[in-house]
């Protein structure tokens, strides 16, 4: 690495002595994170190899270890300017991570990879297929379900898309989106939900993407129960969502049941018969459905032995890749996996990717352990989806 260094201090001197470039029109410079060139490294320690071509300035930049961050092509590059034409490539730790093409210097393609295989890109145009596992994008061999785009609203940006199942294709949901993004997706208005074919739930998102509004509709198409939330003005998904305002149950005729209210605190209920007049408490019939709606498990799994059990097996079983030390790789995997009704864990999916390397070896991690307590619904024990964070940091 010294070799390299002297090479670049070398060239560098030699640019900027005030000589005029040879015809090969070659040269290394130092760069900051805008991609401007500086007169001498700043903390990033990057440089770049520009190579002057008929039409356009090909850049391979590297970080101060000599690994491969971007392979640029762009119209421009000079100490205040950097002008992006065509496709950009962007690297972690010599992987490629998003390729985008620029028109002038605006991005109007961006492809999103995984261990070097495409997994999503933008804009999105109608008839593409989204891949599913719960609700993170994932590659296709890893979906449970998929999403098709039906229609793009040329002036809103809306996206309207319905989701399938992988297994046997019968419709889950169909609703619209002003936003999907490989890691963040924002709803807007009507969702619906589909089970068996009929419509199971419905839905209603503000602009912003917080839900407002929640029915549970029953095979007839009959409102079952309402769930009303409190509209937060300045929602950002990244929020906890808000817990319910107002619930409101509905006899098959349609006319209320009961009324729940939260007050502060407390919650005030009033019950109705049939004839609309008050009465004392009722069986509601609410099931489990509040649950799953809103992915309340009232007992959720454990490792056995608690949080510092677990803390203790990571530490005991994880083996930090040598090639991923040597390139000083660090960050947070998130793995999401099963949890069955046994306790053991199934269908490991890396949610959240750092790098192949430590990608893999959070996965062989979280096979390696031991059957869970499950989760636990009114003294049943149920599938529960866990996403754990795996935390790779050098010493």
């Amino acid at each position: 690495m010294r070799h390299v260094f002297t090479l670049i201090i070398i060239c560098f001197a030699c640019l900027f002595c005030g000589e005029q470039m040879s015809a090969a029109k070659r040269k290394t410079v130092f760069v900051n994170s805008k991609m401007h060139i500086i007169p001498v490294a700043d903390q990033n320690g990057m440089y770049a190899y520009l190579t002057y071509l008929e039409d356009h300035i090909q850049a391979k930049v590297y970080n101060s270890q000599g690994m491969l961050l971007f392979n640029l092509n762009v119209k421009e590059i000079t100490p205040d300017t950097c002008i992006y034409d065509g496709v950009q490539e962007e690297y972690f730790f010599n992987e490629l991570r998003d390729v985008y093409r620029y028109e002038n210097n605006q991005v109007v393609e961006h492809t999103f990879y995984r261990n070097g295989e495409k997994i999503f890109h933008q804009p999105l145009l109608v008839g593409d297929t989204i891949w599913y596992f719960q609700n993170h994008i994932v590659l296709p061999q890893e979906a449970v379900s998929y999403g098709v785009v039906k229609k793009i609203d040329s002036q809103t940006k809306m996206v309207a898309v319905s989701r399938y199942s992988c297994r046997n294709n019968d419709l889950l949901e169909e609703g619209n989106f002003n936003l999907i993004e490989y890691n963040n997706s924002v709803r807007q208005g009507k969702q619906f939900y589909y089970s068996n074919g009929k419509k199971c739930r419905l839905s209603i998102y503000s602009p912003k993407g917080q839900l407002i509004e929640d029915y549970a509709i029953d095979t007839l198409g009959k409102v079952q129960r309402q769930v009303s939330f409190p509209v937060i003005p300045n929602y950002s998904t990244a929020q906890k969502a808000p817990s319910w305002k107002e619930i409101k149950f509905f006899y098959p005729d349609g006319k209320l049941k009961a009324k729940k209210v939260r007050v502060d605190n407390r919650i005030e209920e009033q019950y109705f018969l049939p004839n609309g007049e008050l009465t004392d408490a009722m069986d509601l019939d609410e099931d489990s459905n509040m649950d799953e709606f809103y992915g309340i498990i009232p007992d959720m799994p454990q490792f056995p032995g608690g949080a510092q059990a677990l803390y203790t097996f990571l530490k005991e079983n994880m083996k930090y890749p040598v090639l991923a030390q040597q390139m000083k790789l660090v960050g947070v995997v998130r793995v999401s996996f099963t949890v069955e009704e046994d306790g053991s864990v199934s269908n490991i999916i890396v949610v959240e990717p750092v790098h192949k390397l430590l990608n893999d070896e959070a996965v062989r991690v979280v096979k390696m352990m031991p059957k869970w307590i499950p989760g636990n619904r009114n003294g049943t024990p149920v599938k529960v989806r866990y996403t754990m964070p795996i935390n790779f940091r050098l010493q």
